[in-house]
């Protein structure tokens, strides 16, 4: 009995774009678990950066986003303040990150 071969095309936007879609909802109940928890654990002064965390949505895209215009700092710190990094822990607790290193 002789074997044959099976050829076949992989499509790689195509494989990128159904793994987005068949990962959605997972991925969307992860950032809204990080939302919540950057929330709880943020510290408040006037409530601007607590209340600027969520989750953004655009198509299959999922991000954990802060409106805060000062985000970036009071989560990184400066070099005369160390950051709170609520957002990065929250993140950390998840899996592997790779962003920036706050300031502690």
């Amino acid at each position: 009995m002789a074997w044959g071969l099976t050829r076949f095309t992989l499509f790689p936007n195509q494989a990128a774009a159904e793994a987005a879609i068949a990962s959605f909802d997972g991925r969307k109940a992860i950032a809204d678990e990080i939302a919540d928890e950057a929330r709880a654990n943020s510290p408040v002064v006037t409530g601007e950066f607590r209340d600027g965390i969520g989750v953004q949505v655009d198509g299959t895209d999922v991000a954990v986003v802060d409106t805060d215009p000062e985000a970036v700092w009071k989560e990184f710190g400066t070099s005369n303040m160390a950051g709170i990094a609520v957002l990065t822990d929250a993140v950390r607790s998840r899996g592997k990150y790779r962003g920036w290193k706050p300031n502690k």
